[in-house]
């Protein structure tokens, strides 16, 4: 039974948001994982005003939003990196 009425969003695998993500993550050595999310998130607001969207980021989400929420450095920097070269690919930027 559903405890919250949630806006729930999917990205197809083969969108192209979700391969320049993939392209990123292989430039910087960085398996892709693709998987549901077995948690809220805001990612179906974002996909029913027509914007593409993937939930992206660093640490494990067991250890988000708690007392003791903590991350490795070293995830939030290849994080960070991934995501600059996704919006520099995004964006058309890169050459």
């Amino acid at each position: 039974e559903w405890q919250i009425n949630a806006d729930c969003g999917e990205t197809s695998a083969d969108h192209p948001l979700v391969k320049t993500m993939e392209k990123s993550l292989k430039a910087l050595n960085i398996p892709a994982v693709l998987e549901g999310a077995y948690f809220h998130t805001d990612m179906g607001w974002v996909e029913k005003a027509g914007i593409p969207i993937v939930n992206f980021g660093p640490g494990d989400p067991r250890d988000a939003h708690g007392n003791d929420e903590k991350c490795p450095v070293e995830d939030l920097i290849q994080a960070a990196k991934t995501i600059a070269l996704t919006i520099l690919e995004w964006c058309g930027t890169v050459e």
